[in-house]
């Protein structure tokens, strides 16, 4: 018998060893470890540098998306994803706004009463921090494997369905008209086909050069590359292929051209204007009873947002996960993270001890349980 408990608790100090090891705690430095620091960076050089040109115009139209001014797509694209690329599981996953998280806030924000122009900034970065502390906390219970209960037929009739309200809750842009918000999107697209006598074809037309050169960019990939395609080596088709790689930055690239060449000639074109510079100063949200007072209302889409966002992330995640690395519980701790320190990132020390004891309190647990057998 002695013998036996022995045994148990050389077993218990390995689970114990095994979970409070750096590289559990932070995937990160597991790749490092067997990689090496100099080729994992070749390696993430070139795809950094897409995904970076790739954000850039995708976060300053989700950003719109949400409700939010255009400078905030591009502060969530930085810290978030440096916080996730430590604490995530995946490699290929990079963690920024994306357009049903962007819909699920624009709905979210709409729907309560009362709410001023300026509130409504502040109470989206309240439910981005209920966002994340909801993540988190479904990590630290266990719960990621509930999203293999979400079917693709869920998941794919929700896209279909928000696919459909985001193109109409974007057609004021493209018929560069004024439409209110509105909780229901029946109302919107009423509003949208009520408005089409005051469409400014400038906006139209520049809506139209956007979606034609995406629509033959993506004809030319599916044509000429991928799998089974043969390669070629010419410089047309080189080239071809570099523009393809960055087709969002090339849109935004020409259209910004014509955009410029329609207003020097005079034209009313809505853009984007200047941006502030740098980083915002941390700001308190709770500072005002009225602002606190909402935060019941935003619960449960904070709730609804982890559950949607984790679904789909993992999802995107377990196409490119050939080693099964991906772990669904240690997804949403990093997502839930990621999401807290966006929005204060001067707490990230204070996550980060959480987390560890975190591991720590486990891991005593797992002592008493091999003990008492």
């Amino acid at each position: 018998m002695h013998i036996v408990a022995d045994s148990h608790h050389i077993l218990v100090e390995t689970t114990v060893y095994k979970k409070l090891k750096m590289e559990n705690i932070f995937p990160i430095l597991k790749i490092i470890k067997k990689r090496g620091v100099v080729p994992v960076l070749k390696e993430a050089i070139t795809p950094a540098l897409a995904v970076t040109f790739m954000a850039v115009p995708q976060g300053l139209a989700y950003a719109i998306l949400a409700g939010v001014p255009p400078i905030y797509g591009l502060y969530s694209c930085t810290l978030p994803l440096i916080v996730y690329s430590i604490f995530g599981t995946s490699g290929q996953i990079a963690l920024g706004p994306v357009a049903m998280i962007s819909l699920l806030t624009s709905g979210a924000i709409s729907a309560l009463p009362g709410v001023t122009d300026e509130m409504s900034l502040i109470l989206v970065h309240v439910l981005a921090l209920l966002y994340g502390v909801a993540s988190l906390l479904l990590g630290i219970l266990g719960l990621g494997s509930i999203t293999q209960f979400l079917s693709h037929e869920v998941l794919g009739g929700f896209t279909a369905a928000a696919a459909i309200i985001i193109s109409f809750s974007q057609m004021k842009y493209v018929l560069g008209v004024k439409i209110a918000r509105h909780h229901y999107p029946v109302e919107t697209f009423v509003e949208v086909f009520s408005k089409i006598p005051e469409t400014n074809f400038a906006e139209v037309f520049i809506a139209f050069v956007s979606m034609s050169l995406i629509l033959a960019l993506r004809y030319w990939k599916n044509k000429y590359t991928g799998a089974g395609k043969k390669q070629q080596t010419t410089k047309i088709f080189k080239i071809m292929s570099v523009v393809v790689r960055f087709s969002a930055l090339v849109v935004v690239f020409v259209t910004s051209i014509v955009a410029a060449i329609m207003v020097a000639s005079g034209l009313n074109i809505n853009i984007v204007g200047t941006q502030p510079s740098g980083i915002p100063t941390p700001t308190l949200i709770f500072s005002s009873s009225s602002v606190a007072s909402y935060i019941p209302d935003l619960i449960l889409p904070a709730v609804t947002m982890a559950f949607i966002g984790f679904a789909e992330t993992y999802a995107v995640g377990k196409i490119y996960d050939t080693e099964n690395l991906i772990e669904p519980n240690r997804e949403l701790v990093a997502v839930g993270i990621a999401n807290i320190v966006g929005k204060y990132y001067y707490f990230l020390i204070y996550i980060i001890i959480v987390y560890c004891i975190h591991i720590l309190f486990i891991s005593f647990l797992t002592i008493i349980n091999f003990g008492c057998l």
